[in-house]
């Protein structure tokens, strides 16, 4: 498996110099992720198995969360409340463009 390994910023009529070929090589080199320990602790060197291990790892720390209904209720019960004020109707009227217009010449 292999991380950030193109290279950025190369035109494709661009022609390397050996010593960028062999740097863009040593860094590919570098970057390869050749072993890596699962969640039990084990070695693990194939390439589908260091997917399988990232796989397990990314759906373990980002899968869903199982979540009691009443906590999210008594959450939501204990936030502040929020109270009508005269400025929410304005905010809800619909705006014609005869009132833009006579705004906007009015400045």
């Amino acid at each position: 498996m292999l991380l950030e390994t193109y290279e950025t910023g190369k035109m494709d009529v661009e022609n390397p110099k050996l010593f960028h070929v062999l740097r863009m090589q040593k860094r590919r080199t570098a970057r390869v992720i050749q072993q890596i320990q699962d969640e039990h602790w084990r070695a693990e060197s194939s390439p589908t198995d260091i997917l399988q291990v990232f796989a397990t790892y990314f759906r373990r720390t980002y899968g869903r969360i199982d979540v009691d209904e009443e906590c999210i209720s008594a959450m939501v019960e204990a936030g502040p409340r929020t109270t009508r004020t005269p400025y929410g109707e304005l905010q809800e009227r619909q705006i014609n463009m005869e009132e833009i217009q006579h705004q906007l010449i009015k400045g």
